[in-house]
């Protein structure tokens, strides 16, 4: 019975050790993708094939290593079925869905390694270089008999190209265009089922995307109509169509993306009418308020008096103007999706790509480009698109989304710009307010509105954008729209607080901003409170006003005078009596005013007649008799008060000097009045050149910008020197000398460097490209994470020569450096490097010329000098050269002044050891301590070369200081990797030790295992041999119990069997528990040891150890320790 036992044990155990194995066998994806392969290949039955296809299709979902083992050894196999198998259309299906996902992107969760996160990649890039794999696939969409006429087949090898398409695009984009009327048929798919059409038009927009010729092609053979036909059917851009109709757009917009033979095109078959007749559409169905009956009705109405009520609260407790406009402009529409959102940005981009400026390098091709432009702008404005961009962007508040408002503002002024009928066409145009009755309001007063109150940093961008597309090139414009600067009236601040009017009165039905001519109209002009120009006066009047009651009209400039800080005049109030202030009463205020000058840098910008006539125009309404108050020293008043606002950073200051330099530049008059006008604008623009104001550190844009002004001071300043003035009596020689006195020539040219070198300065000087094609996940994605990218803003992206305001991060009332980064544009950049070369030749010609500026030819002898004399007489002659005299001593003691100040300069610049220089030294007063004596330089060409030396002398030390401390991060850097490498070791060591201990009892329990397992084989054996011994017995015993006497006949056998199989039974209950018990500890050490090992091997794997190398080493050495042969069987 102990032998049965045994045997019973040995059963149990060898039972759960194959059981045990089953469970914890590691799944190989590769053995199964090659069996299934192998069916796939040499099944056969067809059903056998589909049943195989099936499941390695099932094996493919989210499994990058079942996709790499498909790649290595299944695409022939793949590619043979598609080719020899066309009859059997399932095993194709199966074949194409597998093809999809053996090279598309697996959604792992980042669990898999890098290779298996590029499997679709390489499997893309394998399948691509079969022999006319492509071309098959490709093929399999043609009618029968060519291609098979199958709804599946056709979607799956749509989505097969696309697939490969975005991992191999060039060998794609050959492959349809060598194949025969491929792109057309691509084409005719366009009107197949819905998901077919959709997987088609998915395709066509990558191909168009990433290559013209197929945009010609696809062009050529009625792509537009087709695609119009799409956005039909799926109602429009505010229809139930979705994301089908961004898809439908962006085709479209692929095909005349800098493409002027597909532009024309679009312009000739009347597509232009249709995209005007679309966003007409959508404006009117966007822009109705929601007012219906029922719930949304009722909610939106008590919405609107929410927001009127708070608004009129706003007003009564006087809180600033932008406040009131967010209050009062609260939306009363139904809130736009984002999807219908993307839609209306995708149309609005085909009018910004048929108005994309010239981009190309040759001159041919821009003229070509210019030619191409102006007829689009033409076509659109005919056809009426410029009201439809209004609509969308101004017209009732403009569309509830920032986005799709700034987009549209943004092509209605590339619309505009350089077109005379689109600028006209905007200048007539008026918007109705929101949901408010009453006359409309002219479109540029309403972009002026947006453009100092708006809160989203887009918005203000487009409508920068706007503007400058309507002053760009249209001095009559400019003209006109400077004449309506003045002082605001009574009639405007009275109403500066009604909700219903956003701040301002409503302009009158005719005015001078909806007059029909390009220039706004002629003849006499009112100026109205709510004109354009009051409306620009009283935002810029928030930053410097007047003093307090009337006196202060007439009060001198005091930019120059140090105030209390922002914090002291915030918890003041502001100061002053009830008038305008001197500084800001609110943080907002500095703000709008950084941004109206974005708008006043607009109208001076190339017009010498509005630059004159905003220098006489005032801003105040004082009496007859009292002072003026002009723009210009309001605007060195509002830079003072930016400065000193450290709170907000220097952005305002930086847009506010930028204006300046815009009014300054080829304007003596106005740099009359910087440099002559008060005498604090000089000393003003000097601290901030030397940092002096502002507080540290002072922005390196500020500062350069400051620099800039003072060049073109000096600069133009020149021109207004009079006949019978005496010498460094001009604006431009006091602005040299505060320069060479108070700053130093090497100083002053480094700020001008610096400030080019500014990264948004960088950025508005790359050239304006087409904007670049965007997938449709990627512009959801900018489009809900609010990014100005969702509309391709980027330098790779025309925006009507203006950057887009999202280069800063920010963009509410409290981060004016969003402005700043709209500020800058490649005409404004082009001016900075021009006065930069000029200053630069200006300073050198200022010590080597005369009184004009310039060397003149000096006489050779006696007789040259006589003959230069003017007059006829000797006593003329002498009186000329008495003149002559007297001048030359002049221009010499101007130039001795001039060279002490360079040497006083130059020894005011700290040498370093080896003989290099550091500017950084005092900029301070030019006094004394200059040294005179034979110590100077020679010549005036000395003294420029040495300067030149010590400023890069003094650039190299800094970039080397820069190196040195790059160099000493990096040894830090090495430091902390090796420390890092050593734990790394020690822990390998450990980990490697820990090994081979758990290797070592894993071992010893195998080794018991197996002796187990051989006791429980021997004990099975000897149960077989009980087996027949009790057989044997049991027959003997018959034969003895049938001839006993007087015994019933079976009744021995009887007792015998049943005694035997009660006996079997408890024996074998017995073992099969004592089997259990043994079984369970025994697999409980095997799951202790196992887990032991498996977090050993993961933590040696992510230390870089080979792990199956080591268990190799070590079940080597124990193999070779016990000797190979004792091992039990």
């Amino acid at each position: 019975m102990a032998t049965r036992l045994r045997g019973a044990v040995g059963r149990m155990v060898a039972g759960a050790g194959e059981a045990k194995a089953a469970l914890t066998a590691t799944h190989d994806d590769a053995a199964e993708v090659e069996m299934q392969l192998a069916r796939v290949s040499e099944a056969l039955m067809p059903e056998f094939r589909r049943e195989a296809m099936g499941q390695l299709k099932e094996l493919l979902v989210d499994n990058p290593k079942a996709q790499l083992a498909v790649g290595e050894m299944g695409l022939p196999i793949l590619v043979s079925v598609l080719k020899d198998d066309r009859d059997d259309i399932e095993l194709v299906r199966g074949g194409l869905e597998v093809l999809v996902l053996a090279v598309g992107v697996s959604d792992s969760g980042g669990q898999h390694s890098a290779a298996e996160s590029q499997a679709g990649a390489v499997n893309a890039g394998l399948f691509v270089r079969q022999v006319n794999a492509v071309a098959m696939v490709l093929a399999l969409l043609e009618p029968e008999p060519v291609g098979i006429d199958d709804f599946y087949v056709q979607y799956f090898g749509l989505q097969l190209l696309s697939a490969l398409l975005q991992a191999c695009p060039s060998q794609v984009i050959s492959v349809v265009l060598s194949a025969p009327a491929g792109v057309v048929r691509l084409l005719d798919m366009l009107g197949e089922r819905e998901a077919v059409r959709n997987e088609a038009l998915l395709l066509l927009v990558e191909l168009t995307a990433g290559s013209a010729q197929i945009a010609n092609v696809a062009a050529f053979e009625g792509a537009f109509d087709r695609a119009w036909g799409i956005v039909g059917e799926e109602g429009g851009l505010c229809g139930g169509g979705g994301s089908v109709v961004a898809d439908a757009l962006q085709l479209i917009n692929n095909l005349i993306r800098g493409n002027g033979a597909n532009q024309r095109l679009f312009r000739e078959m009347g597509h232009v009418q249709q995209c005007a007749k679309l966003l007409s559409t959508a404006a009117a169905s966007a822009c109705v308020p929601a007012t219906s009956s029922g719930p949304a009705g009722v909610a939106a109405g008590a919405a609107s008096a929410a927001a009127d009520a708070a608004a009129a609260a706003a007003a009564a407790a006087g809180l600033p103007h932008a406040a009131q406009w967010a209050l009062a402009s609260t939306s009363q529409q139904r809130p736009l999706d984002r999807q219908h959102a993307l839609n209306m940005l995708t149309a609005i981009e085909a009018i910004d790509l048929l108005t994309c400026p010239p981009w190309s390098a040759g001159p041919d091709a821009r003229a070509t480009e210019a030619a191409s432009r102006a007829s689009n702008q033409e076509a659109l404005v005919g056809a009426g698109a410029m009201g439809a961009l209004l609509a969308l962007a101004l017209g009732g508040g403009g569309v509830p989304s920032a986005a799709v408002r700034a987009a549209a503002m943004r092509a209605a002024g590339g619309l505009a710009e350089g077109s005379a009928k689109g600028q006209e066409a905007l200048a007539a145009a008026s918007v109705p307010l929101p949901s408010r009755p009453g006359p409309p309001t002219p479109a540029l007063h309403a972009a002026l509105r947006a453009l100092l109150h708006a809160s989203d940093a887009r918005e203000r961008s487009g409508t920068l954008q706007l503007l400058a597309g309507f002053a760009r090139g249209n001095q009559e414009g400019q003209v006109v729209l400077a004449a309506t600067i003045g002082p605001p009236s009574s009639a405007s601040a009275s109403t500066s607080g009604v909700p219903g009017h956003h701040g301002l009165p409503h302009h009158p039905p005719a005015g001078p901003l909806s007059s029909p001519t390009r220039g706004l109209g002629s003849g006499s002009i009112v100026q109205q409170p709510d004109s354009f120009g009051a409306e620009l006066v009283a935002a810029l009047c928030g930053a410097g006003g007047s003093g307090g009651g009337g006196g202060a009209a007439g009060a001198p400039n005091r930019s120059h005078v140090r105030t209390p800080s922002w914090d002291a005049q915030l918890a003041s109030g502001g100061g002053g009596g009830g008038g305008a202030r001197d500084s800001y009463g609110d943080p907002g205020a500095l703000v709008v005013a950084a941004r109206a000058s974005l708008a006043l840098s607009l109208l001076l910008d190339g017009c010498p007649a509005a630059q004159a006539r905003l220098l006489a125009a005032r801003v105040d309404a004082g009496p007859p008799g009292a002072r003026a108050d002009t723009l210009l020293p309001r605007l060195m008043r509002a830079v003072a008060d930016a400065l000193r606002a450290g709170r907000l950073g220097h952005g305002p200051a930086a847009v506010l000097l930028k204006a300046l330099i815009v009014w300054a530049r080829g304007c003596p008059t106005a740099v009359a009045v910087l440099v002559q006008g008060s005498a604090s604008h000089l000393p003003l623009l000097v601290d901030c050149v030397t940092g002096r104001v502002g507080g540290p550190p002072c922005d390196a844009l500020v500062q350069g910008l400051a620099a800039a002004l003072l060049a073109v001071c000096m600069l133009d300043g020149q021109k207004q020197k009079q006949p019978g003035d005496t010498a460094g009596s001009s604006p431009g020689d006091v602005a040299l000398d505060a320069v060479l006195s108070r700053v130093g020539l090497v100083q002053f040219f480094q700020r001008l460097e610096d400030c080019l070198r500014h990264p948004l300065v960088a950025a508005a000087a790359a050239p304006a490209r087409p904007r670049r094609h965007l997938p449709r996940s990627s512009a959801a994605a900018a489009l809900l994470s609010g990014d100005a990218s969702a509309s391709g803003n980027d330098n790779d992206g025309h925006t009507a020569g203006v950057p887009t305001a999202a280069a800063v991060p920010g963009g509410g009332v409290g981060d004016p450096g969003s402005d700043a980064g709209a500020a800058f544009d490649g005409s404004f950049v082009a001016l900075l490097r021009g006065v930069e070369d000029a200053a630069r030749r200006h300073a050198t010609d200022a010590w080597s010329g005369g009184a004009g500026g310039a060397p003149g030819a000096s006489p050779q002898n006696d007789a040259e000098l006589l003959a230069s004399l003017p007059g006829t007489t000797g006593e003329e002659k002498l009186r000329g050269a008495l003149a002559a005299l007297r001048t030359g001593n002049a221009e010499l003691a101007q130039l001795r002044a001039r060279n002490r100040a360079l040497a006083q300069d130059l020894m005011r610049v700290p040498m370093a050891p080896g003989g290099s220089a550091s500017p950084t030294g005092s900029a301070g007063g030019g006094g004394g301590g200059g040294g005179g004596g034979g110590g100077g330089p020679s010549s005036a060409a000395d003294i420029e070369a040495r300067a030149g030396a010590e400023l890069r002398a003094s650039r190299a030390e800094m970039e080397g200081a820069t190196l040195r401390t790059q160099v000493e991060q990096l040894q830090g850097q090495l430091q902390a990797a090796a420390r890092e490498v050593h734990a790394a070791r020690e822990a390998t060591g450990a980990a490697a030790a820990a090994a081979t201990r758990h290797e070592a009892d894993l071992r010893d329990l195998s080794t018991a295992y197996n002796a187990l397992e051989g006791h429980s084989y021997s004990l099975e054996g000897q149960l077989r041999d009980a087996g027949t011994k009790l057989a044997d017995a049991l027959k003997s015993s018959v034969a003895v119990g049938s001839g006993a006497a007087g015994m019933p006949p079976g009744v021995g056998k009887w007792v015998l069997e049943a005694e035997c199989c009660a006996r079997v039974d408890a024996a074998r209950a017995e073992a099969e528990r004592e089997g259990e018990e043994q079984l369970t500890d025994l697999l409980v050490c095997l799951g202790q040891e196992e887990a032991k090992v498996g977090a050993l091997s993961e933590r040696l794997a992510a230390l870089g150890v080979d792990v199956a190398a080591l268990i190799d080493a070590v079940a080597e050495a124990a193999a070779a320790a016990e000797g190979g042969g004792d091992v039990l069987q």
